[in-house]
């Protein structure tokens, strides 16, 4: 989600989905949010994820310049039976 690698990528003993919508404005502008979830099972010994995990991400992506994006990055992941997260990032691109 967005970027942040916070949510099981092993798909061991799990399943779940992500979905996410993207709007473009007039191509000069970007605002992207996602969700995602994740859902164990069987026992817990034989897979990486402890629990059921949860996630929303939202990105927005504005141009300053030809060559200069400014972008803004938010999640929040909950997470059973460990400690949940949220985080947000602001970026300043440039094209060369």
């Amino acid at each position: 989600m967005t970027g942040y690698p916070t949510l099981d990528a092993t798909g061991n003993n799990t399943y779940g989905v992500a979905v996410g919508v993207q709007n473009l404005f007039d191509f000069d502008r970007q605002l992207v949010v996602e969700g995602a979830v994740l859902k164990t099972m069987g026992p817990a010994a034989g897979r990486a994820a402890p629990g059921d995990q949860y996630g929303l991400g939202l990105r927005y992506q504005q141009p300053i310049s030809n060559s200069i994006i400014v972008r803004f990055d938010t999640m929040v992941a909950i997470r059973e039976h460990v400690r949940n997260l949220f985080g947000a990032r602001i970026e300043l691109r440039t094209k060369y």
